[in-house]
């Protein structure tokens, strides 16, 4: 099986190459040199890692020359002459397709693995080899970047930016708790002055005659009302803020969730389901016309077979040396002759019953393709749903609220005209009492006015508690004192998951670097590498260390050039097959392998087994001026 790579535009490259790689096998790239082979890595590279979320995997990206630096105009891996640039792999019929502009800005790209730039690549700009180079040991990116326990790093990152959202929101609503309670608190102040400037009033009103005394009561009666009117509307203005917030709040959540109904549906639409049925089916006939022809061939294997074994039973009862050929029956044929065509027509149904299970095994993923879809489609279709029951939900809340609001303020628009006719009626008993005891009447009416003020604040108190004595969580409105509770709970329980994430990332780093050791010492072993006793990783720091024979320390930085290529090859096939083992790619550039003949065929060999066993397209680049352009054929292990 063979997969099919097309490059366009990629550095040096201009235009579009294509080229095809043998699976199971070691392919060897050939190129003359400033002709594309560094191109074609990183074109490869960009198909199988993108896109890139991680900014540990985007640095390294940059400096792979996939990315170009942060606020560059010109995207590194684009041909300086052309506008785009394009990678594609086709493999069992599946295209994954890279396609990024110049300015930067990816067009499309696959769902990739960015780990493979870290470990799927050995070449004199991979991760392992620079830092090796400058002796820096410090190679904790092993466990971090690759493991499992990225995925909880992550997920604690989230989980603690959750977390940090969540605490000063808490620490919000701790505040407005308090801010209510001082404004309570104040008003309860506020109401005992009220009282005694009430009873003051009560008293000069005892000292007046009866007649001033009516007046006054009047006086008192419609300050009442218009204090009591102007609490009102402080307290109505303040649940028309609210519901103007909780309004905004609804038609913004009702657009985002049309725009996120839009996105479903148009992923919906892109999904083809009659498409994916045809091309399965079509797929299914290739696959069952190839096993029908495989069964032929078994047959007629099977028959042969027959005949041979027939004979060779013959042959060994009669104990001859020799007899005729069972299909000829002309030509005379031996009796180690007749053991070796049973032995090759025995193998050769083994290879096809081999064959017809794998395609028997591509045919039930074909189908599986057409479950996917559906299973997606109806998934989407679910979500689609639940998101319009959730706008019916919030535009019938929106339709109450846009009710509401006029009522709220029909009705302090009331309230205000009664207060200002309430208003022009005290000014007139006003004016009736200021022939009355000068003195009395400018006493009464600065304690009148003392009244009016304090009535106000307390009005205004009573508006801000109403705004603010609602708290909203998630989609809920409750009392800011509920709320807190709620986040404290919240807090506790992300505390917790906090602690389980960060045992699971030690956990997971543990488990990598143990792993990553055993799987180098077992490569050590398989390739020969006797100048080196142990390479690993330690516990607390996950340092490289390097002991040589006699379990002696190698600090990093005075290893040979040659041995800390020596070391970069071990880490990085060792980082492939622990991490990386089922992205069936692998990409070498043969300046690396600066050994003697007799370990570059090792590792080769080794290698080629591995591409064997796996399934997986080692690809090998190497200068050559004996060719004038890139090809790319199987690698011959001698």
């Amino acid at each position: 099986m063979k997969a099919k790579v097309e490059i366009q535009n990629v550095g040096g490259i201009r235009g579009r190459i294509a080229f095809e790689l043998e699976r199971g096998k070691v392919n060897e790239v050939v190129a003359p040199n400033a002709m594309g082979k560094t191109s074609f890595v990183r074109g490869l590279s960009a198909v199988l890692s993108a896109p890139f979320r991680d900014e540990f995997i985007i640095n390294e990206a940059i400096n792979l020359g996939i990315k170009g630096e942060r606020g560059s105009k010109w995207e590194e891996i684009v041909n300086i002459y052309e506008d785009f640039a394009k990678v594609s792999i086709t493999l069992d019929g599946d295209v994954k397709e890279y396609i990024v502009h110049k300015d930067g800005t990816v067009k499309k790209a696959p769902f990739g693995d960015e780990r493979f730039l870290l470990a799927g690549l050995l070449t004199g700009e991979c991760k392992t080899i620079r830092q090796l180079l400058t002796g820096d040991d410090k190679f904790d990116w092993i466990v971090s970047k690759l493991s499992r326990a990225n995925f909880y790093e992550t997920f604690y990152r989230d989980v603690k930016e959750e977390r940090e959202t969540i605490e000063s929101r808490k620490g919000e609503v701790e505040r407005k708790i308090q801010e209510i309670a001082e404004k309570l608190k104040e008003k309860e102040e506020l109401e005992k002055q009220r009282d005694t400037v009430s009873m003051s009033l009560e008293e000069i009103k005892k000292r007046l005659d009866i007649e001033k005394q009516k007046l006054l009561e009047k006086r008192k009666n419609l300050n009442i009302k218009i204090n009591k009117l102007k609490e009102d509307v402080e307290i109505r203005k303040g649940e028309l803020r609210r519901k103007e917030k909780e309004k905004e709040e609804l038609e913004k959540e009702i657009e985002e969730i049309k725009e996120e109904i839009k996105k479903l549906n148009k992923e919906i639409t892109s999904i083809a389901i009659d498409k994916i049925r045809r091309d399965v089916e079509k797929k299914r006939n290739e696959i069952d016309d190839k096993i029908n022809d495989l069964k032929d061939q078994r047959d007629r294997s099977e028959h042969y077979s027959g005949l041979f074994q027939e004979t060779l039973l013959i042959m060994e009862r009669e104990k001859k040396e020799e007899t005729l050929c069972p299909v000829c029956h002309k030509s005379k044929i031996t009796l180690k002759e007749v053991k070796a065509t049973v032995s090759e027509y025995e193998e050769k149904v083994r290879t096809i019953n081999s064959q017809i299970k794998e395609l028997n095994i591509e045919k039930e993923k074909e189908n599986q393709k057409i479950v996917e879809a559906e299973r997606k489609k109806a998934e989407l279709e679910r979500k689609v749903s639940e998101l319009v029951k959730s706008i019916k939900y919030k535009e019938s809340n929106l339709k109450r609220i846009n009710a509401e609001i006029p009522q709220i303020k029909a009705d302090i628009s009331k309230k205000s005209e009664n207060i200002n006719k309430m208003t022009e009626e005290l000014k007139i008993l006003e004016t009736k009492t200021k022939d009355e005891d000068e003195a009395l009447n400018n006493e009464i009416k600065q304690l009148e006015q003392t009244l009016n003020d304090i009535s106000e604040k307390i009005g205004n108190i009573k508006g801000f508690v109403e705004e603010y004595k609602k708290e909203k969580v998630g989609s809920v409105w409750v009392d800011p004192s509920v709320a807190e509770k709620i986040y404290s709970k919240w807090l506790t329980f992300l505390d917790a998951l906090m602690n389980y994430l960060r045992e699971m990332i030690h956990e997971h780093r543990e488990r990598a670097r143990t792993r990553f050791n055993q799987q180098i010492k077992e490569l050590m072993n398989i390739l020969e590498f006797t100048e080196f006793d142990q390479v690993a990783l330690t516990a607390d720091d996950y340092r490289l260390v390097v002991f040589r024979k006699g379990f002696v320390n190698q600090p990093i930085r005075t290893l040979s050039m040659s041995e800390k290529y020596a070391i970069a090859t071990l880490l990085q096939i060792t980082l492939k097959e622990t991490y990386l083992p089922d992205i069936p790619f692998f990409v070498i550039d043969e300046v690396i392998l600066s050994f003697d003949d007799n370990r570059k065929r090792k590792i080769f060999a080794y290698l080629n087994e591995q591409a064997k066993q796996n399934n997986w397209f080692v690809i090998v680049t190497r200068l050559s001026e004996d060719v004038n352009k890139i090809l790319v054929r199987p690698l011959e292990i001698k």
